[in-house]
């Protein structure tokens, strides 16, 4: 949700869910503010890269979702399955 509430989280054991949810939250109302402020529409997704992985932030009605890839994930066919599954999520 946008104040970082997981609603649903699927990750190895140990993961530390409500620090994601809350950079997740972050990151997308930052988007958002951002978004507004060049005159844009809203964003639907960001793609943050590092050595070590890769997160997807989608702006959806619910709030943000959260992909979380290794480094070395196609990025390209992530977007495409991330736009097809904000649609759905419509």
């Amino acid at each position: 949700t946008p104040d970082g509430l997981v609603i649903i989280a699927d990750l190895p054991p140990h993961s530390q869910v409500e620090a994601m949810a809350a950079l997740g939250a972050t990151l997308g109302r930052e988007l958002e503010v951002g978004s507004a402020r060049l005159g844009r529409g809203p964003f639907r997704i960001a793609v943050f890269a590092a050595d070590g992985g890769t997160l997807f932030v989608c702006g959806c009605r619910a709030g943000f979702l959260i992909l979380i890839g290794d480094r070395n994930v196609d990025v390209t066919t992530l977007k495409v399955a991330l736009g097809r599954a904000l649609g759905r999520l419509r």
